[in-house]
């Protein structure tokens, strides 16, 4: 059952996680003051949004490889691009040998 906050326009009584079925009519009388500017406040909710920057290790990779790549020359690009990619499981010795701080510098920094 969802729950929601209401807030009284009147005196200011604020009320949260009050319990509801999505069903329900909102309330409208204040429980302080008997007014009726009892109003459900509107709150984002436990939604996960997606932002420009990177949150889990698969989106750094992703930003890491975008942002070398475009160093890279237009020949050598385009023969990256060419080429059938060999799974290149190297980098797991690499990061089994790096102290937790080294990893998180190279998650977040790339190479």
């Amino acid at each position: 059952m969802p729950h929601y906050d209401y807030a009284c326009n009147h005196c200011g009584f604020h009320q949260q996680d009050v319990y509801q079925s999505i069903h329900d009519e909102p309330h409208k009388k204040c429980p302080k003051c008997k007014n009726n500017t009892y109003e459900r406040l509107i709150s984002g909710g436990l939604a996960v949004f997606v932002s420009q920057d990177a949150s889990t290790i698969g989106q750094l990779a992703d930003r890491n490889a975008k942002k070398n790549r475009s160093k890279l020359s237009e020949d050598a690009a385009k023969k990256l691009e060419s080429e059938p990619q060999k799974e290149d499981k190297s980098y797991i010795r690499k990061i089994n040998k790096m102290t937790p701080k080294q990893r998180h510098k190279w998650i977040m920094e790339g190479d």
